[in-house]
């Protein structure tokens, strides 16, 4: 699929869907984004059909997929995760760490963090 035809295929419903699950208003989604509130709102009542770049930016902004807001895939998770250094040090330097860990690292924390859902997390683990 060319990048114009999949920013032909972009569905406003679903940029709806993805901000109202983000527990966000319009005017907030567009603060995030660096948009005028104006050319937020044209996006999601398909008034603009947004470029195959500003779709893949809106995306990666709003924790989904291109193919998502394109109705490529039913799935609204995201294809890959960015992590800010200066927005979440603790977690960028954690996920730093993981990738240059021996091989089995990543799965043995995969299971500890199964664990600690099902057991409970302690009180200070949010902190």
């Amino acid at each position: 699929m060319t990048g114009r035809t999949r920013a032909a295929n972009f569905m406003p419903e679903r940029l709806t869907f993805v901000r109202s699950n983000l527990g966000i208003n319009m005017t907030e989604a567009a603060r995030k984004l660096n948009l005028s509130k104006m050319g937020y709102l044209r996006y999601e009542h398909g008034d603009r059909t947004p470029s195959l770049q500003t779709i893949e930016y809106l995306a990666r902004h709003l924790g989904t997929s291109a193919a998502y807001l394109c109705g490529e895939t039913d799935d609204p998770d995201p294809e890959f995760i960015m992590i800010s250094k200066s927005e979440s040090p603790v977690l960028f330097d954690l996920v730093l760490e993981i990738q240059k860990s021996p091989a089995g690292t990543p799965e043995r924390l995969r299971r500890y963090y199964d664990q600690m859902k099902e057991t409970g997390m302690p009180e200070n683990a949010a902190e």
